[in-house]
């Protein structure tokens, strides 16, 4: 009976989102009650890139092209600090507002993002962890994907057994390869470094010749150029599984040496990976403490009970290949369905 309920409910909710989708995507935006617009992407690029090849699948420049070409006809590009001023001051926005950032501080964001931008006039943020910047260490999600390349590339029988022991050793499964190398947690980095140094790669090497990430000189042309910056924390860790001093450490420590390094006057803050269960502690301190003017999450076209946190979506893996109008319709239609039900706004306990 269970079963037949939930196949009823998911047939019904198909229908209801089939019929939305065909109306008009202003109609759709104004029953959403959405606005502005918070697409956000990682990086865009026509190159190969083994340290996110396994991560995750990215645009290339002419589908990236044809996202922004899509925003600027149809939406109004505003600044972070109109954004905040919204928030906090009540600044009013164009109601087809839309405002892109960038998450992790890949170098791309300079060298192909931000002139696309520049050429349209169109504003953006770019959220940092502050660890890579300059190529001082490498993101450990990055580190997974780079050592699945190697391995992919190589397909040594001899290297793949060492690779099964240590993670036997660490109580990692070994019933798929690529999973388990991925599947190593933030609190286990040394594993991933052990596996380097086992099959041959140099961690340090990678990013002393590819240099994924934004340089500081690369960030102040990006502020002189009219961008904002913002943390992405320290070193992008699962906030999840860290206590309230550190995720507070992770913010305070990124958002200082931002500030100290780039002078600048706000502090903006996204999230890395997701902010689902994160407590509301944390957020009350985020602003009474540290101080932060606006956070932004990855959940999608969610409200929040806290007014000055924005909820974004992402245009990338599966949507990598889908021209922005069909995200954008079924997010406003989802939202309006999700809203029926009272479920569109996060609420934190």
């Amino acid at each position: 009976m269970t079963r037949q309920l939930n196949s009823i409910k998911d047939k019904l909710k198909y229908y209801i989102l089939q019929s939305l989708e065909k109306m008009d995507t202003n109609i759709l935006r104004g029953l959403s009650g959405i606005n502005p617009l918070l697409p956000f992407y990682h990086t865009v690029t026509n190159e190969r890139l083994p340290h996110v090849a396994h991560l995750l699948k990215f645009k290339n420049v002419d589908q990236f092209i044809l996202d922004l070409d899509y925003f600027l006809r149809y939406y109004k590009s505003i600044s972070l600090d109109q954004l905040i001023k919204h928030k906090n001051e009540s600044l009013k926005i164009p109601s087809n507002s839309v405002h892109i950032t960038f998450d992790d501080g890949l170098k791309e964001n300079y060298s192909i993002i931000a002139p696309l931008l520049e050429e349209r006039k169109m504003n953006a943020t770019f959220f940092i962890a502050t660890d890579f910047l300059d190529n001082k260490n490498l993101f450990y999600r990055h580190k997974a994907s780079i050592l699945i390349d190697y391995i992919n590339k190589n397909d040594d029988k001899k290297m793949n057994n060492s690779v099964v022991e240590i993670l036997k050793i660490h109580k990692y499964s070994t019933n798929d390869l690529h999973k388990s190398i991925l599947s190593i947690n933030y609190e286990d980095i040394f594993i991933l470094d052990l596996i380097a140094n086992e099959i041959g790669i140099s961690f340090r090497e990678y990013l002393e010749i590819s240099k994924p990430y934004l340089t500081s000189n690369q960030v102040k042309e990006l502020l002189s150029a009219g961008f904002s910056i913002g943390s992405h924390s320290r070193d992008h860790p699962y906030f999840q599984k860290l206590k309230l001093s550190e995720q507070l450490d992770q913010v305070n420590t990124s958002l200082n040496f931002l500030i100290d390094t780039f002078s600048i006057n706000y502090k903006a803050f996204a999230i890395p990976f997701s902010d689902i269960g994160l407590r509301k502690d944390f957020f009350d301190k985020l602003f009474t403490e540290v101080g932060i003017n606006i956070y932004f999450g990855t959940a999608g076209m969610k409200r929040n009970e806290f007014s000055n946190n924005y909820q974004r979506f992402h245009l990338e893996n599966r949507y990598a290949n889908l021209f922005p109008m069909q995200v954008i319709k079924n997010k406003y239609s989802t939202t309006i369905f999700e809203g029926l039900k009272r479920k569109y706004t996060l609420h934190r306990h």
